[in-house]
């Protein structure tokens, strides 16, 4: 009934979420003296308030004085990593909520109230709810275990594998685009979906979980650095941001095995039709962003 539930939330919006970074990200470069470009994942991702600057389309011109006091407020929906770059090396960096403000610190004088591992950890949490090819094939996952040991370990195995890819992500080893690593996480969704549990996948799921686990791991881990994380807290804040999808998949998992427990008898039948509507889901998300690998 959950499985089928959520492919059902899925096949009724027109697009799917990327299992890639979920948060609006905005980036303030400075090319010229006060001049900064301004670049945002999401439209009109934030305000800017300021007595000495003006905006220009993708272009903000400040006077002397530059950005510093400037007010910025978030209007995108869940957490906006708002980050401000500066020519002589320098930066800013703070996370918001939607109508939080931020007044922009003085050039190198730091920021005087960096945001909390807390504003990362939620932001993990929030781009588990929004992913929903990662719960689609969570769904999947969770459908294959019948016992708690199975789903322990495989849950388990599956968080390792998602900061293996971080890990190798933070530390330069590996460099990967997001939309063939995307159009991959799509198609091992309909993988899930057709092993089903009435294969060698429900006898040791965890076999599958580590190198998907690591492919799906890069379809965040890569946006997650290109939101330009503060350099002094990128550990610190990677662990956070890591930590905050893994409490929210463990909820998720608990509270989908324990649905299918409760079914009984039925659930054989449920999770048959659940993995139909489930492959077909992922069938579509793959076709999507594999004719957008085109376009990009």
């Amino acid at each position: 009934m959950a499985l089928a539930a959520l492919a059902c939330v899925w096949l009724t919006t027109s697009t799917a979420h990327a299992h890639g970074f979920q948060a609006a990200v905005v980036r303030l470069d400075e090319h010229a003296a006060g001049v900064f470009s301004i670049a945002e994942s999401e439209p009109s991702a934030i305000s800017i308030a300021s007595t000495s600057c003006a905006r220009e389309g993708a272009l903000l011109r400040c006077g002397p004085g530059g950005l510093a006091k400037a007010t910025l407020t978030a209007h995108a929906e869940g957490e906006v990593f708002v980050r401000v770059t500066y020519r002589d090396g320098g930066e800013a960096f703070r996370a918001l909520s939607a109508g939080e403000p931020f007044e922009v610190p003085l050039r190198g004088g730091g920021d005087p109230r960096p945001s909390s591992p807390w504003r990362f950890a939620r932001a993990g949490v929030e781009h588990l709810a929004r992913g929903h090819d990662h719960l689609l094939f969570l769904a999947m996952l969770v459908a294959c275990c019948r016992g708690l040991r199975a789903l322990a370990l495989s849950v388990t195995t599956f968080s390792v594998a998602h900061m293996a890819s971080l890990g190798l992500l933070a530390a330069g080893w590996v460099s990967v685009p997001q939309p063939p690593v995307e159009a991959c996480i799509a198609l091992s969704i309909v993988a899930m979906a057709v092993a089903g549990e009435r294969s060698w996948l429900a006898r040791s799921p965890a076999a599958a979980v580590a190198p998907l686990g690591l492919l799906h791991g890069l379809g965040f881990g890569a946006g997650l650095l290109e939101a330009g994380l503060p350099r002094d807290r990128l550990v610190a804040s990677i662990l956070a941001f890591h930590a905050g999808i893994e409490a929210a998949q463990l909820a998720f998992a608990l509270a989908l095995f324990f649905s299918l427990r409760a079914l009984g008898e039925r659930r054989d039948r449920w999770v048959r039709w659940g993995s139909i509507l489930v492959g077909a889901a992922g069938c579509a998300i793959t076709i999507e962003r594999a004719l957008a690998l085109g376009t990009r």
